[in-house]
């Protein structure tokens, strides 16, 4: 593996961790471990975001801004100093669970003003969509369906890095010149709330978008079992399980899209 979860270096991995000369090596129970912490603090976080929102929708806006800088920052400081992987997952759960959340409650509400809605919301149907993908990616890396290879970390990086730029744009362009935002609808949530061919294909990029975040999974899995194969320090299990973290809030988030744009499409009016 030369390559694993965008957020992470394999390098600085092997830098803080590798020559570490432990008795206490790292499992994968500890990191399962760690990263249901993780999870439970960002699904806690979920719905105090979720509540705020729902009350302040216009607090989506700094919500928004608040979360990127604080990505940006703990993207950094977690290249830079892997030992930090704890203290900065935590931050990381909180700012994005809370953010999560927010979103959550906004697609909600839109989905209310169309007389819409999912049992439990889209947060409960994105959640639930999440642990199937999860449980599914990690069935075909198991039985070494799909495996973890130099290719499949080139591919899956090139399609991260396009992606992530047309978010950025997306997001950039939406804030500072609202009259162009139509050109980004297919990936935004426009194209699912006028209806018509258009929400179908922006269904479509939402399936293709979610199965390059689904695929990361494994390359996260094969880090994992690689770093236990070679005796990685207990304190090692806090960076891998961050590194799980940061793919799972970005499926959770392609599957709250989803959920949204099937129930635009296929939801029955009261």
């Amino acid at each position: 593996m030369q390559s694993s979860n965008p957020a992470l270096s394999p390098r600085a991995f092997q830098d803080a961790f590798g020559s570490a000369v432990s008795r206490d090596v790292a499992t994968a129970g500890g990191v399962a471990v760690k990263t249901a912490m993780f999870v439970s603090i960002a699904a806690a976080l979920g719905g105090v975001g979720y509540g705020v929102v729902r009350t302040n929708p216009g607090l989506m806006l700094p919500i928004n801004l608040v979360a990127l800088v604080v990505t940006l920052g703990v993207f950094f400081g977690i290249r830079a100093k892997p030992s930090l992987a704890m203290a900065l997952g935590f931050l990381y759960a909180t700012v994005q669970g809370f953010l999560l959340g927010g979103v959550a409650a906004m697609l909600d509400l839109i989905l209310a003003q169309s007389a819409r809605g999912l049992p439990g919301g889209v947060a409960l149907t994105a959640a639930l969509m999440t642990c199937g993908v999860t449980a599914a990616m990690l069935l075909l890396y198991t039985m070494r369906i799909v495996k973890p290879s130099r290719t499949l970390a080139m591919v899956l990086s090139s399609a991260t890095l396009g992606i992530g730029l047309v978010y950025l744009a997306a997001f950039l362009v939406s804030w500072l010149v609202p009259s162009w935002a139509h050109v980004f609808k297919f990936v935004t949530l426009q194209s699912a709330m006028d209806g018509g061919s258009g929400a179908w294909l922006g269904l479509g990029i939402n399936v293709v978008i979610l199965l390059v975040a689904s695929f990361w999974l494994v390359l996260d899995f094969g880090r994992i079992e690689e770093a236990l194969t070679s005796g990685a320090p207990k304190s090692g299990e806090w960076y891998l399980a961050f590194g799980l973290l940061v793919t799972l809030a970005w499926v959770y988030f392609e599957c709250l899209k989803m959920a949204f744009r099937i129930a635009q499409l296929l939801g029955a009016r009261k």
